[in-house]
C-alpha cells in the first residue's frame, strides 16, 4: 500500500530496504510492478543478495527487464543453482566461450543438484568438468546427488579415480551406495596401489549393509 503513494520513494536508501524485502515474493512483487522502482547503479549489489534468495524470487529477478544482461556472470551462477535450464541457455549466449565461467556454471549446478543444466553445459566444446581436481564430480558426491554423478560420468574428459580414487572414498564414508554403484561400474576405475586397502574397505562395508549389488560389481 505504502508504494502505491507517490510520496513514497521505492529507490530510498540505495534500495537497502528491497534487499532486506528479498526474501519475500510477495514484497519483491510490488516493488517491480512500480513503474517508479529502477536498480540505478545497484544491479550487482541486489544480484549479490538475490543469490539466498528463494527461487520465486530469482525468476522475478532473472526476468526483470531493468536488470539487463550486463551482469550476466552472476546472472548465470542464479540460474545454475535453481536448476532454471531456459535462463541458463539465454544467459550462455553472452558467456561466448569463457571456459572459466563454464567451469563455475557446471559446479553451481553440481552442487545444487540439476543433472539437466549440468548436461546442457557439458555440450559446450570449452566446457571443462574434470576441472580443479574433478571438483564437481566431488560436490555432487558430496551433496549426494547420483543424477549429476552419472551425467559427469558419462563425460570422458571425467577421471572417476582421479586424485586416489577421492571421489569413491566420499561415497564410501556416506555410505551413498548408488553413487558408489555408479563408480564401480565405470570401465575406467582403477583401485590405486597407494590406495590398495579401499576396495577391501567397500567389500567389508557392503557386506555389513548387506549391499549385494555391490558385492557383485567388487567380485567382477
Amino acid at each position: 500500500m505504502l508504494l502505491g503513494d507517490d510520496r513514497v520513494d521505492p529507490n530510498s536508501d540505495q534500495l537497502q530496504t528491497f534487499c532486506k524485502a528479498l526474501e519475500s515474493s510477495e514484497i519483491v512483487q510490488l516493488y517491480l510492478a512500480n513503474p517508479r522502482f529502477h536498480y540505478g547503479d545497484m544491479v550487482e549489489e541486489v544480484l549479490d543478495w538475490v543469490y539466498r534468495s528463494p527461487r520465486e524470487v530469482v525468476i522475478m529477478i532473472l526476468h526483470d527487464f531493468r536488470v539487463g544482461s550486463r551482469l550476466y556472470v552472476q546472472q548465470l551462477a542464479l540460474a545454475c543453482k535453481h536448476g532454471l535450464l531456459d535462463d541458463a541457455q539465454r544467459l550462455m549466449a553472452y558467456a561466448n566461450a569463457d571456459s572459466a565461467l563454464l567451469d563455475w556454471a557446471i559446479y553451481e549446478a553440481a552442487k545444487h543438484g540439476h543433472a539437466d543444466v549440468v548436461d546442457y553445459l557439458l555440450q559446450h566444446p570449452n566446457a571443462n568438468p574434470s576441472c580443479q581436481e574433478n571438483a564437481a564430480l566431488v560436490i555432487a558426491t558430496r551433496g549426494e546427488s547420483p543424477s549429476v554423478v552419472k551425467v559427469l560420468l558419462s563425460d570422458s574428459r571425467v577421471n572417476p579415480s582421479d586424485r586416489n580414487n577421492a571421489v569413491l572414498q566420499i561415497a564410501m564414508t556416506r555410505e551413498h551406495w548408488e553413487i558408489i554403484g555408479l563408480l564401480l561400474r565405470d570401465p575406467r576405475l582403477v583401485f590405486e596401489e597407494s590406495n590398495a586397502n579401499l576396495k577391501s574397505e567397500i567389500f567389508m562395508l557392503a557386506a555389513k549393509n548387506g549391499r549385494e549389488e555391490i558385492l557383485e560389481l567388487l567380485n567382477d
